[in-house]
């Protein structure tokens, strides 16, 4: 890959123009420097690398994580086209406005080798050696497939019973309790998620902590029957009232729970009780709702073997079921305001359990239920007054609503009872898919 001086390192193309952006980052010393696209900068590129296709995706993070682990700040721009990416790095191997660094611009067709070029830069530049001996490093981590693990704490929030103890779902992934709460079993409630993720640099720490809370969330949701969210850390308007019950002053304040010890850690297994479990009769949820005797949350005493058999599915069914949960999800964040949207997501979630192939493109909501729960209960919902099927189609191609999210309907045209028959046939549906790995029924 050889490149002429005086010859821009890569030419210009429909699809590959600068970047008209100006981005400043910090240059290590109190000040801000500009990240400035090099790619079609003239001049030479002494330093040039290919990487294999199958390496490509895996070299460029282990860059950050070689820099990472050398203590080098990087800065990044790059542009992502469906038949190419290409983009520059500047790799600051010292502080200040004009660091000695190392420049890097790359590119990579879709599906084709990774091409690097790099060359010195600041004051004083680092030496061509130095620089050849820095890329080799990256490519003998890739080689390696080095990998990092890293303890990750995050917190999720919901509204219901209170819980009070410890939940390992693996051994590196662990729901326990809050020490603080609030006084009323209807206060919001929290469960704090600790796991230790294995990933290239702390990039990819991140990113899978992520994927890992994604998966736990509408795992959560689909087999416990609780809507949860992670907790965002933002400002909210607070209130002071008197002992008259008179408002005396508002004020923005961060809203976040956090525990307070100053380095979170993995907890120890056995630090709390174990959170109590039921017995769950499936398919189903159970019985729902809070007892009178009730004092915390309990789940479903296959909660174990339903996350393994999770984590086991072959990807297109793993996908498959998290696709449904993130719809079943979506339609439960919409109570109570948008019934007709609740009940439409309620059903893509069950269209997103068919079998793929063009035998089952055609196949609906009533043809999914019917292959898990038999024809007898697909149509009990296709007799229904506001059949499913038609509330959603007319919902995403006409816009229209069947509740009162806009008007008051006439009396009778209540949706409420619908979607109690509609409700859990996603849970239902989602169970099989997680215990059995697959939904392959008997489609009309």
């Amino acid at each position: 890959m050889k490149r002429q001086s005086n010859v821009s390192v890569y030419p210009l193309t429909p699809s590959r123009r600068p970047t008209s952006a100006s981005v400043l980052v910090s240059d290590g010393a109190g000040g801000m420097r500009p990240i400035v696209d090099r790619r079609f900068d003239d001049g030479e590129w002494p330093v040039h690398l290919r990487v294999p296709a199958r390496r490509a995706a895996s070299w460029m993070a282990q860059l950050d994580a070689e820099c990472e682990l050398r203590g080098h700040a990087t800065s990044s721009l790059s542009q992502l086209d469906p038949t190419e990416n290409s983009g520059t790095s500047h790799v600051s191997l010292g502080k200040g406005a004009n660091p000695t660094a190392v420049e890097i611009v790359w590119e990579r067709a879709r599906d084709k080798l990774l091409l690097i070029s790099a060359r010195p830069s600041g004051e004083p530049s680092p030496a061509l050696a130095e620089i050849r001996a820095f890329l080799a490093a990256v490519t003998r981590a890739c080689r390696a497939n080095r990998k990092k693990r890293m303890h990750r704490r995050a917190y999720l929030t919901y509204e219901g019973l209170p819980w009070r103890g410890e939940l390992w779902l693996s051994p590196n992934l662990c729901l326990g309790p809050p020490t603080m709460r609030g006084d009323y079993l209807n206060d919001p409630q929290i469960i704090i998620v600790d796991a230790v993720v294995e990933a290239v640099a702390s990039r990819g720490i991140n990113a899978e902590f992520g994927r890992v809370l994604r998966e736990l969330i509408i795992f959560l949701d689909v087999i416990i029957g609780i809507r949860m969210s992670q907790q965002q850390d933002k400002r909210v308007w607070v209130n002071t009232v008197d002992d008259k019950g008179r408002y005396t002053r508002c004020e923005l304040r961060q809203s976040a729970y956090y525990e307070l010890d100053p380095e979170p850690k993995m907890p120890v297994p056995g630090s709390h009780r174990a959170v109590p479990n039921k017995h769950v009769q499936r398919p189903g949820l159970g019985a729902l709702g809070i007892r009178p005797d009730d004092a915390e949350l309990t789940v479903p005493d296959d909660i174990h073997g339903l996350w393994h058999q999770l984590q086991s599915l072959p990807e297109p069914r793993r996908r498959q079921f998290l696709q449904a949960g993130n719809a079943y999800s979506i339609a439960q964040l919409m109570w109570p305001d948008q019934r007709t949207t609740i009940t439409s997501f309620l059903v893509v979630a069950c269209e997103a359990l068919k079998p793929s192939g063009r035998k089952y493109r055609g196949a609906n909501v009533y043809d999914v239920i019917a292959s898990l729960q038999g024809a007898a209960v697909a149509e009990t919902l296709r007799t229904l007054a506001l059949y499913p099927q038609g509330v959603r189609s007319q919902l995403f191609h006409h816009g229209t609503v069947v509740s009162d999210e806009l008007y008051e309907y006439p009396a009778g045209r209540n949706v409420n009872t619908q979607l109690s028959d509609v409700s859990d046939r996603p849970e239902v549906a989602g169970h099989e898919l997680t215990a059995s790995g697959q939904c392959d029924g008997h489609f009309g």
